[in-house]
């Protein structure tokens, strides 16, 4: 996430593309469907709403329960939080609990840091 947010604040061009049109288009598409839905009979709401929560019910399965790949796949481009999340993954596998699991992310993180020399 933090990616896309540096990506879309880098530039004019970015923010208007990468930014504000996928914001307008979002906003003009949920004023579709409100204006649509304002005229449609109560079975037609209901419909949509049934096919909306089937739809968020069917996504939380695939997260928690089939554990699908899709989201396990690292979001961010640097490479120190790809470093971090790896360290993190390893750390519970070997059955590090709460505090241990903190300090030794921390000190990864300050390695990342310094071998970035920030």
């Amino acid at each position: 996430m933090v990616y896309y947010w540096r990506r879309v604040v880098s530039g004019v061009r970015d923010f208007l593309t990468l930014g504000l049109l996928p914001l307008g288009a979002a906003v003009f598409l949920s004023w579709i469907l409100v204006k649509s839905l304002i005229g449609a009979p109560a079975p037609q709401v209901w419909s949509f709403v049934g096919i909306a929560c089937a739809g968020v019910i069917l996504m939380f399965v695939a997260r928690f329960s089939m554990r699908s790949p899709f989201f396990q796949i690292p979001r961010e481009s640097d490479a120190g939080t790809a470093r971090l999340q790896l360290e993190a993954g390893q750390l519970r596998q070997a059955g590090c609990r709460g505090r241990q699991r903190r300090v030794r992310a921390r000190r990864v993180r300050r390695q990342c840091l310094a071998t970035k020399g920030r």
